[in-house]
């Protein structure tokens, strides 16, 4: 997640020390990301070099014009209190 203005550099001190991807991957229940990242890189399968597996979820303040990774349109609120 980044800041206003999407700055990222709150993240200091990162390791990549070998395996951390994987044990990333393999121990994260889900992934929780920006709408413009995920609108910029709309294939989720790249996750973690394509080791994730799991589900994902994109936070937006504008649903109302947001598409699944799919593709196809979610009913919106108003359409299922029909």
């Amino acid at each position: 997640m980044a800041r206003p203005n999407h700055a990222m550099d709150w993240m200091t001190g990162i390791s990549f020390r070998p395996g951390l991807v994987e044990e990333y991957a393999e121990t994260t229940g889900a992934v929780l990301g920006g709408r413009d990242g995920f609108d910029a890189y709309p294939d989720v399968s790249g996750i973690y070099g394509g080791a994730w597996q799991g589900p994902v979820s994109v936070l937006t303040h504008h649903p109302e014009d947001a598409q699944p990774a799919g593709g196809r349109p979610r009913p919106t609120r108003a359409a299922q209190r029909r």
